[in-house]
Parts: structure tokens; sequence; C-alpha cells
């Protein structure tokens, strides 16, 4: 794929991604369903360029998190989306992930994930002035 095509259609998905984050329908689990609905989308498009694999690692990490919340194990959720989210912020890049992607994909999770399931003093929307 031509370079400019490449930054045409990276250039697209982050604004796709900035535009699409709002946040998820009050039901119990909708929130686990949008994030793994944007992980799964950036997994994709990363499918273009030979790199899906590096985001497996994250998929598993939020099978955790369903697997817990579907047992109702609060605690259980709580570590699997600190481990995910701890996961996004450091080091993304030597996984194979896009430090915009991580970026991104982590600010959507701060947003959307009810706060009794992460650590908002570390993983809390940061605002910008």
């Amino acid at each position: 794929m031509p370079a400019s095509v490449r930054h045409t259609v990276l250039l697209a998905l982050a604004i796709w991604t900035t535009f699409s984050l709002l946040p998820a329908p009050a039901g119990a689990a909708d929130w686990l369903d949008e994030l793994t609905a944007i992980l799964q989308d950036h997994r994709e498009f990363a499918r273009m360029e030979g790199r899906e694999a590096a985001y497996e690692s994250y998929v598993a990490q939020l099978h955790v998190a369903r697997a817990a919340l579907d047992r109702g194990d609060v605690d259980g959720v709580y570590t699997a989306m600190n481990t995910f989210m701890d996961m996004l912020e450091h080091a993304p890049e030597a996984a194979g992930i896009p430090l915009w992607s991580a970026r991104a994909i982590f600010d959507y999770c701060a947003e959307v994930t009810p706060p009794m399931y992460h650590d908002i003093s570390r993983h809390g929307v940061k605002k910008t002035a």
C-alpha cells in the first residue's frame, strides 16, 4: 500500500475514533461490549498492515474481564480492567500497537468503564487545558 494511502487511512481512522467516543448505553455490560468493539475495530485496521496479532493480548485481557463480569466478580473485573489499562498505558508500541491507537482505546476505556471497575486515580480521563 502506498504511503500516501496508508496515511490517509490512518488519518480517517484517527478522526473516526475521535468522533465516535460516545458513552456506552446504560446496560450492565454494554460498556464492555462497546470497548471490545472499539478494540476489534483497531485490530481489524491493523490487519491491513499485518499487525493484528499485536492486539491479541489486549483482546484476551478483555475476555478475562468479561468472564469476571459474567460471574459477578467485581474484584476480578477491577483487576482485569486495571491490567488492561496498564497494558495500554505502558509500552504499547513494544507490543506492536501504535501509540495513537493505544491512547484512543485507553481514553475510551477510561470514559466508559464504570468507576467501580478501575482505578480512576490512575486511569481517569485526563483533561487537557
